[in-house]
């Protein structure tokens, strides 16, 4: 089989898909400008010094902003989480973290009119928990911690100090006890100089000193979040749902004290609200109800719980198979919860009150592999879930099993490498983000059947990124745009196009009434100038296609955004 690195090598996306999105029967076509390859973006930010990685093809990394769209925080396998200002794409903070973060949420209006670095409730202005490694318990079990970092409203740490020169003070220890180990020991500066000694002080003193950073952080031993689109922290910030001892038992039962537990915890008190036993194997998906009255978890076990925040009674548990379940979403009005079981291959629908059964994704679709991503649009009406090369769009209330209104498919090619690796709302839920796993990015626009693509050259190293694509709203004017994370340690900003079809000089009603697209108008000569809300700066030299002239561009840094 071949490895990750030579399906990158010799792989480029197909811009013909099997399957494509449809509005009215008619297929999806390119929003102008588009398709897009990586080299294209219009601003490029390299992550590649803060995080301390080259981005190999094994590598993994995991984003996410901030409520208020002003921060994003890229967590990355090497154990650091860089945050930068989306604004200005400034470096604001490089912090200790691994496998995923998630900003707390905020409530809105507190902060706005508070003063300083607190919202009006003594909150830091934001919060990133984030995954740490541990050390193993007394059974030689692997473990995590959770980890919480405040930052003030500029994205730094509230309580900061300055590093040291880890490299520097071995050095200087070294010259400190060297003169005793020279009279007493034998030792010479050659086999010094020649030996690991400053290498292993500067690895313990870093160990050290990062121990020192963390000190007044809030830390919770022998815990774990949860995978495939949690939902962790509750929708005021003031929970959040953590798994603690999740290893599986599929290699022998425990007791159950020692069993999975899923963990209520209140941030501001920093104490245990629940401690929700019920599962017997690893938790793989927990979240809180957006009305924040339920939580719920999905175990190995193969069943979905349903729990009473406020109580902790379980109230009701779904599924009778000893086949694994991967994940679950609630729906917006938190009426609702889709999840997926038997090893990823039933998808249902139940009453977040009693569990009823509401409706089964039909059984004529079957999965090639595990379906364990899901979302809810925010009409409520709509699910997108996504499994091997395939992504659905489905309305489970429509007909008795619901109504499958969209599919997209890749081509069916021999490469083990190449599926769907997740889906996302995008734009209040009117655009649908889908990211394959080799790195390229479409976007698909349901009412206006617009897509655009962000495509990765044919090989470019690219790791595996999660929720790697955002949407950001502008206000004062200015153009939206996406900011994409990609596996080749740089952060990308491009900018939102218009459907091809109809332009603003065709007339749209002539093209409603049309029953085949017709050839694009070319922009009129009108004498007529638009207005110019923002100073755009000459773009000097244009940007090659060739890797040689992606990586220059790289290193010099992108233009000034700019709205058009």
């Amino acid at each position: 089989m071949n490895s990750r690195k030579q399906f990158l090598d010799g792989f480029e996306y197909d811009q013909e898909v099997k399957q494509d999105f449809t509005l009215e029967g008619r297929p999806a076509q390119w929003a102008s400008g588009n398709p897009k390859s990586w080299g294209y973006e219009h601003e490029l930010v390299s992550f590649r010094e803060s995080i301390r990685t080259d981005g190999d093809p094994y590598s993994s990394f995991h984003s996410t902003i901030s409520q208020d769209q002003k921060l994003i925080a890229i967590t990355a396998d090497s154990g650091k989480i860089a945050v930068y200002d989306i604004a200005s794409r400034e470096l604001r903070v490089v912090l200790e973290g691994k496998e995923s973060s998630f900003f707390r949420p905020t409530v809105p209006g507190l902060y706005e009119h508070a003063e300083g670095n607190e919202d009006s409730t003594g909150r830091p202005a934001y919060t990133l928990l984030t995954t740490m490694p541990d050390q193993n318990d007394e059974n030689g079990r692997r473990r995590h911690a959770l980890m919480f970092w405040d930052l003030d409203k500029n994205g730094r740490l509230l309580d900061d100090e300055e590093e040291i020169d880890v490299a520097e003070v071995a050095t200087n220890a070294i010259e400190a006890i060297l003169p005793q180990l020279e009279a007493n020991h034998e030792w010479t500066r050659k086999f010094v100089d020649s030996s690991t000694l400053h290498d292993e002080f500067s690895r313990a003193l870093a160990k050290v000193a990062a121990g020192h950073r963390r000190r007044h952080n809030v830390t919770i031993k022998n815990a774990n979040l949860a995978n495939f689109n949690p939902q962790p922290f509750s929708t005021d910030g003031k929970m959040v749902l953590y798994h603690s001892n999740n290893d599986s038992t599929q290699g022998g039962m425990r007791e159950p004290s020692d069993l999975p537990h899923l963990i209520v915890y209140n941030v501001d008190a920093g104490m245990e609200l629940h401690r929700l036993s019920g599962p017997t194997d690893s938790m793989m998906w927990s979240g809180f109800s957006p009305d924040q009255q339920h939580v719920a978890s999905v175990a190995w076990d193969g069943k979905l719980r349903m729990y009473n925040t406020s109580t902790g009674e379980l109230l009701w548990t779904s599924g009778e198979t000893s086949q694994q379940a991967w994940a679950a979403a609630f729906s917006p009005d938190s009426q609702s919860i889709v999840w997926s079981s038997q090893g990823g291959q039933v998808i249902q629908v139940h009453a977040v009150d009693d569990g009823t059964l509401l409706s089964t994704f039909p059984a004529d679709v079957e999965f090639r592999n595990w379906c364990r991503n899901m979302s809810w649009n925010s009409d409520g009406e709509q699910i997108v879930l996504t499994a091997d090369r395939r992504v659905f769009v489905w309305r489970p209330f429509e007909a008795p099993n619901g109504t499958i209104t969209q599919t997209f498919e890749l081509k069916d090619e021999d490469l083990g490498f190449l599926e769907v690796n997740s889906i996302k709302w995008l734009d209040a839920g009117r655009k649908l983000g889908v990211s394959i796993s080799e790195g390229t990015h479409l976007v698909w626009d349901q009412y206006t059947n617009a897509k655009e693509l962000f495509k990765r050259p044919k090989g470019v190293n690219s790791g595996w990124v999660s929720d790697s694509i955002h949407f950001i709203k502008m206000d004062n004017g200015e153009r939206d745009f996406y900011i994409t994370v990609d596996g080749d340690v740089k952060m990308r900003y491009w900018s939102v196009c218009l459907a091809a079809f109809p332009s603003w000089w065709e007339k749209e009603d002539d093209a409603e009434n049309l029953s085949e697209k017709p050839e694009k108008k070319e922009y009129p000569e009108t004498g007529k100038y638009v207005n110019i809300t923002k100073a755009v700066k000459k773009v000097e030299a244009k940007r090659s296609a060739d890797e040689s002239g992606r990586d220059e561009w790289a290193d010099k840094g992108a233009e000034l955004w700019t709205a058009g």
